[in-house]
């Protein structure tokens, strides 16, 4: 369920709300067989139901004829259980393994007609389940067009931190086992037309 609308001229407000239910999810059973030899079985199974629910929101304000401010922010909550006759322990740690808050604001300048600047400021919650931290970004371009074929960029990703990890893979409940560690990088970007 969604909402659009304009205060004002120049700003926009986007509002949506969801809620999912599920049923049938994916789930691991494990069985165990003693005779002839000892073995641990895993099977695939659809042991899992649950549902989630959040809301978004984004607005656009056009500050002046040159600057456009863009800000979003979501929030999701998922809760998983699984039947009364499956074994799996693993729902939990689906439920904690997006995101619950995300912020972003994002600024689009012309400083004059050949001329722009973006900055681009995002927070990311916590993973709970891959022991992941949150993590604050920050991004900046700077954009010349050089004439009507050629523009050039200049800019830079990650600039609060040297890097920061955004997933990883867990091996027993609740213990990370990798991370992917994002770096703070620099581009130069020529884009031409013909």
């Amino acid at each position: 369920m969604g909402y659009r609308f304009n205060p004002t001229n120049n700003l926009l407000v986007d509002a949506s709300l969801f809620y999912n239910d599920y049923d049938e999810l994916r789930s691991i059973e494990t069985s165990f067989q003693p005779f002839p030899i000892p073995t641990i079985f895993n099977q695939f199974d659809n042991q899992m139901f649950g549902y989630s629910y959040g809301l978004e929101l984004a607005s656009h304000w056009q500050v002046t004829d040159a600057w456009k401010l863009i800000g979003t922010y979501s929030y999701l909550h998922t809760n998983l259980e699984v039947t009364t006759n499956s074994n799996y322990t693993g729902s939990e740690l689906l439920e904690h393994n997006s995101p619950t808050n995300q912020v972003s604001l994002r600024s689009l300048w012309n400083i004059k007609d050949n001329l722009e600047l973006d900055a681009s400021l995002y927070y990311v919650d916590e993973l709970e389940s891959q022991k992941l931290a949150g993590y604050t970004r920050f991004d900046l371009r700077l954009g010349w067009q050089a004439n009507k074929n050629l523009a050039i960029s200049l800019g830079g990703r990650n600039l609060l931190d040297s890097q920061h990890s955004e997933f990883g893979g867990f091996g027993s409940p609740g213990s990370a086992i990798y991370t992917n560690e994002i770096p703070r990088s620099y581009y130069l970007q020529f884009q031409y037309q013909y």
